[in-house]
């Protein structure tokens, strides 16, 4: 199945809520293809304008590039000794601010959800930065469109958790397509009878581990995601190839995000450039390939 893309767009609206004291109203997907631009409002609107209320009501889906944003926002604030708070906050968002540990150390505020920023006065409303993200439509040669296709049995992983390939998805490295890689994890989690917490972990873990590749791979790279699925189990090798040798470690940010979200999880580089998902011909198949597996249990022991 092969399919173009159009990316979920991310929006930021900075509103004056009294003297001193701005909303910034985010909405959309904050992950990695849209976390720079809102890192960019966020420290603009701290460094010139006062303080800050972060509101993620409209946010969508909150990944581990956002959650880095708010963590980097809260430590931004300090420095410059400005008041900020986050408002709106929803299972969307509660999930993975409890998994990264930030849910009871960055400040939160409640706001009145009735009074609306655009019933102010022109000269109080002050729309600092909107990021739009475009369609983008993918066309030219196989390697730069979404490849999903079932897979015959191949050994690769552990003999426990043995990654066959029961479905594996083709795809640019590139941060436009995590809203795919996320579609496909939320319907396998669904499929798998998880209860609402492991979905959303499971789209969590799908979008960390596919943003620390695509934050490393070579430019028109091919990210490559294989799942083979048990009877209570789903277990995912994603690999790309990447620029450098540094893979996060398990003391990271990203590393302690992902051992919350999975029962087991593991890392490791290929100099060879030989991994799942190579193809002979094909940009930087050559090049040392970044592998990344982890497994998530329908019943996990506690």
């Amino acid at each position: 199945m092969r399919e173009n893309l159009a990316t979920l767009s991310s929006d930021v609206q900075v509103d004056v809520l009294s003297p001193g004291i701005h909303v910034a109203r985010v909405s959309g997907d904050l992950d990695l293809n849209t976390a720079s631009d809102v890192r960019a409002c966020l420290e603009r609107t701290l460094d010139t304008q006062g303080d800050l209320i972060v509101d993620l009501g409209g946010v969508d889906f909150l990944g581990s590039a956002g959650l880095s944003v708010l963590a980097e926002t809260d430590a931004r604030a300090r420095r410059n000794q400005r008041r900020w708070a986050l408002a709106g906050r929803h299972r969307a968002v509660l999930r993975p601010l409890r998994v990264a540990g930030l849910a009871t150390s960055l400040p939160c505020t409640r706001m009145c959800r009735t009074h609306s920023m655009r019933s102010l006065p022109g000269s109080q409303r002050t729309v600092l930065r909107a990021v739009v993200c475009r369609p983008v439509c993918l066309v030219g040669r196989r390697w730069e469109n979404v490849v999903v296709y079932p897979r015959q049995p191949e050994s690769t992983g552990s003999a426990e958790h043995r990654v066959s390939g029961d479905l594996e998805l083709a795809v640019r490295a590139d941060p436009t397509h995590l809203s795919l890689v996320r579609s496909l994890a939320n319907s396998l989690a669904v499929n798998q009878d998880f209860d609402l917490d492991m979905i959303a972990d499971f789209t969590l873990a799908m979008d960390e581990i596919c943003s620390v590749l695509i934050a490393r791979s070579w430019p028109q790279a091919r990210l490559v995601c294989r799942f083979d699925v048990g009877q209570d189990w789903v277990a995912v090798h994603a690999s790309a190839p990447v620029t450098t040798t540094e893979l996060p470690g398990p003391d990271s940010f990203d590393g302690k995000v992902l051992a919350a979200l999975t029962d087991a999880t593991e890392s490791w580089l290929d100099a060879q450039g030989k991994g799942i998902g190579r193809v002979d011909g094909e940009p930087h198949e050559d090049r040392p390939r970044a592998n990344v597996r982890f497994v998530k249990r329908k019943d996990a022991p506690p």
